[in-house]
């Protein structure tokens, strides 16, 4: 399963202490969430910039609202079972 709230990229977190090495998990960056929204806001800002007749602040809301809709169908998508 799919969790949007995971890390894209987890990284392990450890802890050094007396010459041993404690691993305690792993910490995130950015969330697949976040990650897949930020590839897709990539595609749309070409399409929408070209866009004829609106303001650049109703570009910025559209492109970040098509964004973060395509990422949680993708998410949607991956958590179906598969056939």
């Amino acid at each position: 399963m799919t969790n949007p709230d995971d890390p894209a990229f987890p990284v392990e977190k450890i802890s050094y202490i007396s010459g041993h090495i404690y691993p305690e998990g792993y910490k995130g960056g950015l969330t697949k969430r976040e990650e897949f929204a930020a590839m897709a806001m990539n595609s749309f800002t070409d399409i929408i910039m070209e866009a004829q007749g609106t303001t650049t602040e109703q570009m910025i809301e559209r492109i970040a609202e098509l964004s973060a809709r395509l990422a949680d169908a993708l998410i949607a998508a991956l958590n179906k079972e598969p056939k």
